[in-house]
Formats: C-alpha cells, sequence, structure tokens
C-alpha cells in the first residue's frame, strides 16, 4: 500500500452534506437570525501595529530612517522611540 493520498480521500460523499437554504440572506445583507454576520457599517477598520520597508521610512517622532517601525502615539515610530 502507498503512503500517497488522493485529495479524495479527504472529501466525504456529496449525499452527506445538508441542502443549504439558497433563500435564505447573501452578501452585506442582514435578517434576523442570520448566522452572526455583522454588517460592514458597524466594523471599524483595521490598524496597523508595525510596518516593514526595505528601503528604511523616517520614524515620525525622530526622523530616523529605519526598515521596522511601530505604531505609537505620533504613528509609525522606530524601536528607539518606541514605548514598550
Amino acid at each position: 500500500m502507498s503512503d500517497d493520498a488522493s485529495l479524495t480521500d479527504f472529501v466525504g460523499d456529496a449525499t452527506d452534506d445538508e441542502p443549504r437554504d439558497e433563500s435564505s440572506t447573501s452578501g452585506n445583507e442582514q435578517a434576523g437570525d442570520d448566522g452572526g454576520r455583522v454588517s460592514p457599517d458597524g466594523v471599524e477598520p483595521a490598524v496597523t501595529t508595525a510596518a516593514w520597508s526595505p528601503d528604511g521610512e523616517p520614524c515620525c517622532r525622530c526622523g530616523a530612517s529605519v526598515s521596522y517601525r511601530w505604531q505609537g502615539e505620533d504613528g509609525l515610530v522606530c524601536p528607539d522611540c518606541k514605548e514598550w
């Protein structure tokens, strides 16, 4: 017997799946019981915690050009200006 497995070894029989209700909400729509979906309007965008630049970028506090900068009160700052 070979140690190689086929992708079909990991997939269940299509008849085992429960039918999906295609009439339910889709995309960004919301309904009373929508499976925990949240409207994008109520979500705050992610904020970067660090940035890397191969050529270096200036620190927002001291102006030193560094490859790695971390989020500080002033913006992206070098490791020396970051309050750890």
